[in-house]
């Protein structure tokens, strides 16, 4: 997934995530730089999905690639990642 930055600043990655089967890591790797892990829920029903937060990242204005690594355990997989969006942190 691609971000496109028009001004530089901090920002709060946040996503949704529905998962049947047990809890899973999803590692967040921003422009090939591993940024953060975040353990992620066990919601029962993959239409179930939480407002999840992976923190905060300092980013310069241009276009920004996250992709993700998700490990788990479970024969069921690790779930859905529904909508992701930054949100820039007030000055």
């Amino acid at each position: 997934m691609a971000f496109r930055i028009v001004g530089e600043g901090v920002y709060r990655l946040r996503f949704y995530f529905a998962s049947k089967g047990e809890r899973g890591t999803l590692v967040f790797i921003m422009d090939g730089e591993s940024r953060k892990d975040a353990t992620l829920p066990r919601t029962a029903r993959w239409h179930k999905s939480p407002l999840l937060d992976a923190g905060e990242w300092s980013l310069k204005s241009g276009v920004h690639t996250v992709r993700l690594i998700g490990e788990t355990s479970s024969p069921d997989g690790l779930g859905n990642v529904g909508e992701m969006w930054l949100l820039r942190r007030s000055q």
